[in-house]
């Protein structure tokens, strides 16, 4: 549940030790309390930039320490719970994308895209190693490309929706006019977080 581990210790120091663990994928969240000798902030801040949860300086009573394990602890049961609702969350959101009856994505700032939806999979037949990043640009008519990343990139500076007709090509290789509007999402301080973008076959008729 969780590590305490002397920074001063031979061959692998405490400082390694809080690395090699941090690489692990099976142990990086791990809560871990660095001991040490060497008092001062710069030793303090030391330890918790490689990663330490809680850095103790020598010496302390048992009862600090006991308060320190108990806290950290608490803290790691928060931090699992907080994960586990992300995780169950974006599988909603993953669920509900991929039964829409409209293509969907989600991109970063830099216009990447980091998620398509199954209907955007099955319409293009690109999948996630060819689409992701900036490989759906390849799905795009040629013509289109350029306005679309930059009225794109326009939008999250001004944080603005946009809607935008574009064409895009269908697994059989016919390009179909798609209208497109993406909704830049930012937190409470105005920071951009990432952009989703429906896009919806024009030809066929099929808007909401």
């Amino acid at each position: 549940d969780l590590v305490i581990s002397d920074v001063m210790m031979p061959v692998l120091d405490g400082l390694g030790l809080l690395r090699e663990i941090r690489a692990d994928s099976k142990l990086r969240e791990l809560p871990i309390v660095l001991l040490s000798a060497r008092a001062g902030e710069e030793a303090r801040v030391q330890g918790l930039q490689t990663g330490a949860d809680d850095y103790l300086t020598k010496p302390f009573s048992g009862r600090e320490l006991v308060a320190r394990v108990s806290a950290n602890l608490q803290m790691a049961r928060i931090r699992r719970e907080a994960t586990l609702e992300l995780r169950e969350s974006e599988e909603r959101f993953r669920n509900m994308a991929d039964h829409s009856p409209v293509m969907l994505w989600v991109s970063d700032e830099r216009g990447a895209w980091t998620y398509f939806n199954r209907p955007f999979y099955e319409f293009t037949g690109m999948t996630s190693e060819t689409a992701l990043e900036f490989g759906a640009l390849d799905a795009l008519h040629p013509e289109d490309r350029a306005q679309l990343h930059e009225t794109y990139l326009g939008s999250i500076a001004s944080g603005r929706t946009f809607a935008l007709e574009n064409r895009l090509r269908r697994a059989d290789g016919e390009y179909r006019w798609m209208l497109g509007m993406a909704t830049p999402r930012r937190d409470a301080d105005g920071r951009f977080l990432y952009a989703v973008r429906v896009l919806n076959d024009v030809q066929s008729g099929a808007l909401p």
